[in-house]
């Protein structure tokens, strides 16, 4: 399996449900992700907002990144 980081590089809406959308990532999403990507989605955006910010990641006008080492400017 390739060990490149799971990101998503695009989102978009499906034209014929406006109860759908489409992401595509930077590479193909294995059964796993897939199941843990579906759990976060289940909990609610603010529970996949949490949880993010739980696992060292903040948000900003890019959306989520890493947070920079204490004592690291960036």
């Amino acid at each position: 399996m390739d060990n490149e980081r799971l990101k998503a590089v695009g989102v978009s809406r499906d034209p014929e449900n406006d109860r759908t959308l489409h992401v595509a990532f930077n590479r193909p999403v294995t059964d796993d992700e897939m199941r843990v990507i579906h759990d976060a989605l289940r909990g609610g955006l603010d529970t996949l907002v949490l949880g993010a910010l739980e696992v060292g990641l903040e948000y900003g006008s890019r959306g989520f990144a890493a947070k920079p080492a204490p004592g690291v400017k960036h």
